[in-house]
């Protein structure tokens, strides 16, 4: 007997993967002119460890897709507990009248790339890229990290699961 699969209600689809907590990062990168871009995601995996390498994915309709899609590397800035606010700041749409200037409030500094590295998350990628695929409506793009640092350990990292965010106690 053949069972022949059945279509995938993308309702359902996205509850499914709700109930796959995760970390919440903000990727940063540099467009064409060097000004700072940063998207927040959720999609981020470690893919080897040798050669280091880590991927994440962004909406080919993403406002920053165009400056992660030319980049030659970015950083990916793992969210503290305490950095919600942050994560909501660079979720929001680039439009001037809802946040005239995310990076104007962000403290941050660079490294080697060039890729904004913002202060107080509890793990910092910087990466260049080493590949991008197609990814469906999503780019994935992986990168081979460069340098790392990490906060201490007591420090807990930003979660989301089944549409909100959680803490964890350490």
């Amino acid at each position: 007997m053949t069972v022949e699969p059945l279509p995938i209600d993308p309702f359902l689809f996205r509850q499914a993967l709700g109930r796959f907590a995760t970390g919440i990062a903000v990727a940063t990168t540099l467009d064409a002119a060097d000004s700072p871009v940063g998207i927040t995601v959720n999609s981020l995996s470690s893919v080897s460890l040798t050669p280091p390498l880590i991927l994440f994915c962004i909406d080919r309709t993403a406002a920053a897709y165009p400056a992660f899609a030319a980049a030659g590397g970015f950083a990916i800035n793992i969210l503290a507990a305490d950095q919600q606010a942050l994560s909501v700041q660079f979720s929001l749409p680039h439009d001037a009248e809802i946040v005239p200037d995310r990076w104007e409030a962000t403290s941050w500094r660079q490294w080697t790339t060039g890729a904004p590295i913002l202060d107080g998350c509890v793990a910092v990628l910087e990466c260049r890229r080493y590949a991008a695929y197609d990814g469906g409506d999503h780019i994935i793009l992986v990168g081979e990290v460069m340098q790392a640092s990490k906060a201490p350990e007591e420090e807990a990292p930003l979660l989301y699961f089944q549409g909100g965010y959680r803490d964890l106690a350490i």
